[in-house]
């Protein structure tokens, strides 16, 4: 239905600036972990670190380029997922995917489950079903017809000036008929035990169906809360690498640190970023996502 698909397109969106925002920031690690290289093949040629060391970090940039084309594999795979619901072609080289705007929502919401979009769609499916039980019980009710008759002929109906003289209330006939249908082989009451089973079958499914969006707002609702609480602390974090990477940039311009410290720092700094990337998108995705599902009609 129409929600499924929000939610889906929702998740999607938000998977896609991820993974694009990841990928830029991974260039970067790339480009941060092979100075590291160049400065360790130096030292090396110098017998100043191990061949160890130098395949460590050999290592790594291989591990980094192999996260960073996985990621461009993900991105082409979600663009393509994208183009399945807006029937729009897109260039990965070329997109430019915005930010996921937060959706207003009230975290602590009471929210009526009986007025949800599922529910009233299944009351709908329900209310259907129980007029239909109601007209086929009704089949087998009698039925009584009233009638009215009256003669305007009266005695002669060759003449009509001595036929309206003959007019009185005995040309008046009122009556009644009564009339119930024969037996029909248990159709009737077949039908109804079959409709009374849609409708048993119906509300469960309705039971099932509210249960399931209980579990899932309570999943978004959880996952908002940690999302929120990792997203605070890796703020800190990014300040304090971000504060060290200006700090160990001037030490290495005074030469007093070895560059290698700065382009570690800088590396880890760029891995926090990507976490705290992941959190703040995943709290917008949220508050979108349980503002489709708590909508009401």
């Amino acid at each position: 239905d129409i929600q499924k698909v929000q939610l889906t397109v929702i998740e999607l969106y938000g998977r896609l600036y991820i993974l694009n925002e990841q990928i830029k920031l991974r260039k970067q690690i790339v480009e941060s972990e092979e100075h590291a290289l160049d400065i360790r093949k130096r030292l090396y040629k110098a017998r100043e670190i191990s061949l160890m060391e130098l395949n460590e970090q050999r290592a790594r940039v291989d591990n980094h380029k192999k996260q960073l084309a996985n990621l461009k594999g993900l991105l082409e795979e979600n663009l393509i997922g994208l183009s399945f619901f807006t029937n729009d072609e897109y260039d990965s080289k070329n997109i430019v995917i915005n930010p996921v705007g937060a959706s207003e929502f009230e975290q602590n919401l009471v929210f009526d489950y009986a007025k949800s979009v599922i529910s009233l769609i299944y009351d709908s499916a329900l209310k259907k079903k129980r007029f239909e039980l109601t007209a086929v019980k009704r089949t087998n009710f009698p039925k009584v017809n009233l009638y009215t008759k009256y003669y305007m002929y009266g005695s002669d109906p060759k003449d009509y000036s001595e036929a309206y003289r003959d007019f009185s209330s005995s040309n008046w006939a009122v009556g009644a008929s009564v009339y119930m249908m024969p037996f029909d082989g248990g159709k009737v009451r077949s039908k109804a035990k079959q409709l009374e089973y849609e409708i048993k079958k119906i509300e469960v499914e309705k039971q099932k169906s509210v249960a399931e969006l209980k579990r899932q707002i309570n999943i978004l609702r959880s996952n908002y809360v940690s999302n929120n609480e990792q997203s605070e602390i890796s703020d800190r974090i990014v300040v304090e690498l971000k504060e060290k990477q200006d700090a160990n940039e001037k030490l290495v311009q005074n030469r007093i640190v070895s560059p290698l410290e700065f382009y570690d720092a800088k590396t880890a700094m760029l891995e926090e970023e990507i976490d705290n990337l992941k959190y703040k998108t995943m709290i917008n995705t949220i508050t979108r996502s349980l503002k489709v599902l708590t909508t009401t009609y």
